[in-house]
C-alpha cells in the first residue's frame, strides 16, 4: 500500500525526533540509564471568558517502586487563539528510602500556539520555584518547551514531538533536556487519553532517564 502524504508527515516527525534522542543520549560505560513511568488524570473546568481552571493528580514510579505523589492545580487564561497565560501550584509528597519529603512548587507560563495546515506548532516559556517546607526558596527554574502537533484529518489522533531545555537560576545553567514522542487520542467528546515516551538527558551527570507516560483528561 502507497504511503499518504498524512502518513509520510507523520513518520518525518517521529523520525526527527529520534534523531534528535539517538544524538544526546549518552553512551559511555559510566552512563547511568533510569527507567519510569508517570500516570495521570487531569479535570478541567471552562469557566467562561478564557479562563479555565484544572486539577491534575499524579504519581510517578521509578522501575516499580513508588517515586512521588503530586498533586497539582492551577488557572489558565487564554488571551486569544494565538496566546495564553497559565499560573499553577503543586504540592509534593517524594517518597525516599526511610522517609518522605514535602515540597511545593509555584509557576507561571506563557504558551504561544498556531498553525501551519494541519501541523500545529507551539512555544512555551516556564518560570518556577521549588520549595522544601523546612527550607528557603533557593530553586528558580526557566524551562523553554518547543512542541509540534500533527492534526491528522478525520481521525481521533493527534500525534506530537517536543524538546524542553531546564535552566536553574543560579551557577548550574542548563542542568536538562527532555525529549518527547508521543500522541492523545480522542475517546469522545471532551475525554481524551495519551501515551508518551521521554528521555531525560542530564547535562550535569552521566545520566538518562526513560519514562512511559500515560494520561488522562477530562474537560467539562
Amino acid at each position: 500500500m502507497k504511503p499518504t502524504r498524512h502518513n509520510l508527515r507523520i513518520r518525518m516527525l517521529v523520525m526527527a525526533l529520534f534523531v534528535a534522542i539517538a544524538s544526546q543520549a549518552q553512551n559511555t560505560g559510566n552512563t547511568e540509564n533510569e527507567f519510569a513511568s508517570w500516570y495521570s488524570f487531569k479535570l478541567q473546568k471552562k469557566l467562561g471568558a478564557g479562563w479555565h481552571l484544572f486539577i491534575n493528580p499524579e504519581i510517578r514510579f521509578n522501575s516499580l517502586e513508588v517515586d512521588k505523589y503530586l498533586m497539582e492545580t492551577g488557572v489558565k487564561y487564554k488571551i486569544n487563539k494565538y496566546l495564553s497565560t497559565t499560573a499553577t501550584y503543586r504540592f509534593t509528597a517524594d517518597q525516599k528510602s526511610d522517609h518522605i519529603e514535602y515540597s511545593h512548587r509555584m509557576a507561571f507560563d506563557v504558551k504561544g500556539k498556531t498553525k501551519f495546515g494541519n501541523f500545529e506548532p507551539e512555544l512555551r516559556l516556564r518560570y518556577s520555584t521549588i520549595t522544601d517546607f523546612d527550607e528557603d526558596p533557593n530553586n528558580k527554574y526557566l524551562r523553554y518547551k518547543a512542541l509540534v502537533a500533527y492534526d491528522i484529518p478525520k481521525n481521533r489522533l493527534t500525534p506530537y514531538v517536543a524538546a524542553e531545555a531546564f535552566q536553574e537560576l543560579s551557577d548550574d545553567g542548563f542542568t536538562k533536556m527532555r525529549y518527547s514522542l508521543g500522541a492523545d487520542y480522542k475517546l469522545k467528546k471532551n475525554n481524551y487519553i495519551g501515551l508518551s515516551y521521554k528521555l531525560d538527558y542530564y547535562l550535569d551527570q552521566y545520566k538518562n532517564k526513560h519514562i512511559i507516560g500515560i494520561n488522562y483528561k477530562l474537560k467539562f
